[in-house]
Parts: structure tokens; C-alpha cells; sequence
């Protein structure tokens, strides 16, 4: 069906191929910030939220890169491992695609990592 489902959001790209490197950009601690501490403070995301997350244009090396991470994540979820390592990768990509600032990545990893207290 070429589409995800979670808990509160359905992802549909245009592109069917777009799928992977989406949802490990919809994973990254970029987008967790950006939804739990500019757009929203509260513990329930909706899909209305999400459709807000600015959309970076990647090039396709990143993409590809993503879509990888993604399919990886994806398989080891289905086996119950850790997911730390691929999304520590997925946010240096990002982080280091968009320039994020050491500061500003340790701001976010702090506020990710204390979403309850923070929110």
C-alpha cells in the first residue's frame, strides 16, 4: 500500500520511495524538538502537528543514507533490539545536513531526553 501507520499519524508521500528516509527524519531528535518544544508542549501529537514539521530538502545522498537507516531501524525493531545507535546516526546526519550548532544539538538532546519534564 506503499503507506506507515502510527500511533496518531499516517504518512503518505507522493513518491512511494520517499517513505524510508521520511520516516527516519520523522524520527530524529530534530523533529522530536521540533513538535514537543516550538509546536506543541503537551504529550499528544496528532497528525495535524506532524503535517506542521518543516520538511527539509535533502539531496538525494542524504535520502538515500536515511532511507537505509530507516529499513535498518525498521528491522531491528521487528527483532525488539536498540534503536540508539541508528537514530544517534540519523540525528548526526540531520544535525550536520542543517548545521546545527554542538550547543544547539546538546540543547536538544537534553530536552529529548527529559520530554516529561519539559513538556
Amino acid at each position: 500500500m506503499g503507506s506507515s501507520f502510527g500511533v496518531n499519524a499516517n504518512v503518505f508521500p507522493e513518491n512511494k520511495d520517499d517513505i524510508w528516509w521520511l520516516l527516519s527524519y520523522l524520527n530524529s531528535g530534530f523533529c522530536t524538538y521540533m513538535v514537543r518544544s516550538v509546536l506543541i508542549r503537551t504529550n499528544m501529537i496528532t497528525s495535524g502537528y506532524v503535517s506542521r514539521i518543516p520538511v527539509i530538502e535533502f539531496t538525494e545522498e542524504i535520502k538515500t543514507n536515511l532511507a537505509l537507516l530507516g529499513k535498518k531501524a525498521y528491522e531491528k525493531k521487528r527483532n525488539n533490539e536498540s534503536l540508539k545507535d541508528i537514530t544517534a546516526q540519523i540525528d548526526e546526519i540531520i544535525f550536520k545536513f542543517i548545521r546545527i550548532s554542538e550547543s544547539s544539538q546538546t540543547l536538544i538532546d537534553h530536552f529529548n531526553k527529559n520530554l516529561i519534564k519539559h513538556v
